[in-house]
């Protein structure tokens, strides 16, 4: 009888943990942002890390704030991790707007190698991620 109780006890306690609870509450969150073209997606893990992938036009800034306005409805306060696919205007262009909305950690691109006409791009790039980019290969 002893053994039962605790064992009830147990169960009980262990499901009203709050990091017990927590861990099973969030769901990985996948949001595709609608800049016109470029298409930015925003991953959010269980974790709560968060992973931009392109940043839309530089249009006025609207891509920048969509991509903001996501993020918050996101619960972020960041972006964690951003990739950048290539250095087009459709993909690049929200970079400086959004860093300026909100801090962006670590990036990450494919390299330097660009056609002459999109260096502006680049450079946009690594006036944001200069010193916290990482090439992959």
């Amino acid at each position: 009888m002893t053994k039962s109780i605790v064992t009830i006890v147990w169960l009980i306690a262990s499901l009203l943990l709050p990091g017990r609870t927590l861990a099973q509450s969030r769901t990985l969150e996948i949001y595709w942002i609608d800049v016109e073209g470029g298409a930015a997606t925003l991953v959010v893990s269980p974790s709560g890390e968060s992973l931009l992938y392109d940043s839309g036009w530089e249009v006025g800034d609207r891509d920048a704030k969509r991509i903001f306005s996501a993020a918050q409805r996101a619960g972020l306060t960041k972006i964690d991790y951003f990739i950048l696919s290539h250095y087009h205007a459709d993909h690049a262009g929200g970079l400086v707007a959004l860093s300026k909305l909100m801090p962006i950690g670590r990036c990450f691109d494919r390299g330097d190698f660009i056609e002459p006409a999109n260096q502006k791009w680049r450079d946009n790039y690594l006036s944001v991620c200069g010193n916290k980019r990482t090439i992959l290969h």
